[in-house]
């Protein structure tokens, strides 16, 4: 029989080409297979492309794994479970590649402790991603073309750097250093856990975000909302955006966020367990259910809110209410501060701030506010005025006192040279005589001034008569004069030394 040359090789080239272009459905069944290494698994999907249910892998699997031409895997990728369903850890696993994968249902990896790097380079979409790692070495996350997370993605463990730069959307984000700090209402400082930093540059929407532990840095700037979502497994929407973080201070900043469903803080508000003090502005964030500040916050910016129904600021710090408490009357017009809510009826809305607490006013009469004022300013005016009289004549007194008075001599020799009023002359004090007998001089003032008078002419004595004063010998200037006081109608008498 004949045949013509070249014809089996056409055939060959045909059915390479038909299984490079044509889906072929593998794992269909109830038995998912566990595969312990590189061969097993190459030799079941060599030519699959779409594996529907799940790929486990063995616990005694040794060194990296390749998940070659699986473009589609619709269940798990997961590590070989016990009995009772908890995971067995492939303890020498060190690291996973998928090179052609783009749609993934979950990949879920619990205690690899020798895992490295998770390598997915064309990875578009996947419905849940969770690696729990325990263990000192890092681990790299390689997933570039990501867009979608549909429902969770969990990462716990040693990754430094967490970068999904093609992420657009998740329906739940969490990442922390261990476990506890993701179920507990508290955050364990006490496990020290190496810092994290988290890159999503497109990230618009996220459902929930649950940020725990030594968190380096945050880089989300094109998050708008985070609302509407919910845990995948606990079906929680208590929450939607949370930060609790250990370390060092740490700066985040949403600047396209607009609206979140919860903003829940430990220990600050976008700068948590600071070291310092910081300072919390929520712009441009425009709405949420609730916001709860605390921690060592000296301030606060709450501008951009338009509607939030539940506002709490409870920081270590002394802080001013006042800008809070405007806020949410603007918000809430109706609310009832005293009452707790609007009047009788019972309300979700909650308003607290611990500021500095405001010291009530007793109310104060009118009527004693008038007589106050009515009593008050006239007296003031009657003090005001005696004062400064009182000053004014004091200083009048003070100038007065500083004139020198005039010198004796001096005044004398400008009387008698100006022909004004001569001073008298000066008559010694006598003292008290006798009956009959003139009293003495006490006193002795030198007169050797000469007296501005002439004496008497002769005989002026005697024309007189009984009741003048006699003298036998005229007075002499420069000397010393006695003499007595006449009564008694007795004739007066003076004697010279």
């Amino acid at each position: 029989m004949w045949t013509k040359p070249g014809l089996p090789n056409t055939a060959v080239l045909l059915a390479v080409f038909l299984k490079s272009t044509i889906a072929v459905d593998c794992g269909i069944g109830l038995t998912y297979p566990i595969f312990s290494n590189q061969e097993e698994l190459d030799n079941v999907v060599a030519n699959c492309t779409v594996w529907i249910g799940n790929i486990k892998v063995a616990t005694d699997w040794n060194g990296p794994l390749v998940l070659n031409n699986i473009v589609n895997l619709t269940g798990y990728f997961t590590l070989e479970t016990s009995s009772n369903n908890s995971y067995r850890p492939s303890q020498f696993l060190t690291s996973i590649e998928a090179p052609e994968l783009r749609y993934l249902g979950f990949l879920d990896l619990w205690g690899v402790s020798n895992l490295t790097a998770i390598t997915l380079p064309r990875l578009e979409q996947v419905q849940s991603l969770t690696i729990g790692a325990i263990k000192a070495l890092p681990i790299r996350l390689d997933a570039p073309s990501l867009v979608n997370i549909t429902d969770e993605l969990e990462i716990i463990g040693n990754l430094p750097i967490i970068s999904l730069p093609s992420l657009i959307e998740a329906s739940s984000i969490r990442i922390a250093g261990d476990r506890s700090s993701l179920e507990e209402y508290s955050l364990n400082v006490s496990i020290a856990t190496p810092g994290v930093t988290l890159d999503f540059p497109v990230l618009i929407r996220a459902g929930l975000i649950n940020l725990a532990g030594n968190i380096s840095s945050v880089e989300m700037p094109s998050l708008v909302s985070s609302s509407g979502g919910y845990h995948l497994y606990t079906s929680s929407d208590s929450w939607n955006l949370r930060l609790w973080t250990n370390g060092n201070p740490l700066d985040v900043k949403f600047p396209s966020l607009q609206n979140v469903s919860a903003l829940d803080t430990l220990n600050g508000t976008f700068r948590f367990r600071p070291s310092t003090n910081v300072t919390f502005d929520c712009r441009p964030l425009q709405r949420a259910v609730g916001i709860d500040v605390s921690g060592n916050v000296t301030s606060y910016n709450l501008d951009s809110l338009t509607y939030v129904d539940r506002l709490l600021i409870e920081t270590e710090q002394t802080i001013d209410c006042d800008p809070a408490a405007e806020a949410w009357k603007r918000m809430h017009p109706r609310y009832d501060n005293n009452g707790g809510g609007y009047g009788s009826v019972s309300s979700p809305y909650e308003y607290y701030c611990n500021g500095p607490f405001e010291k009530e006013k007793k109310p104060f009469p009118k009527v004693a506010v008038g007589l106050s004022v009515g009593i008050g300013i006239p007296v003031w005016f009657f003090f005001m005025f005696a004062l400064w009289h009182s000053r004014k004549e004091k200083r009048k007194a003070e100038e007065i006192a500083k004139i020198p008075p005039p010198d004796y001599e001096a005044e004398m020799a400008a009387r008698s040279a100006g022909g004004g009023e001569v001073l008298p002359d000066y008559e010694p004090r006598r003292s008290q005589g006798s009956e009959n007998q003139p009293g003495s001089v006490i006193e002795l003032v030198d007169m050797s001034r000469p007296s501005p008078h002439p004496p008497p002419p002769p005989g002026y004595q005697d024309a007189v008569g009984n009741g003048s004063e006699s003298a036998t010998t005229p007075v002499v200037a420069g000397e010393v004069r006695t003499g007595g006081i006449a009564g008694n109608d007795e004739p007066r008498s003076a004697s010279v030394d």
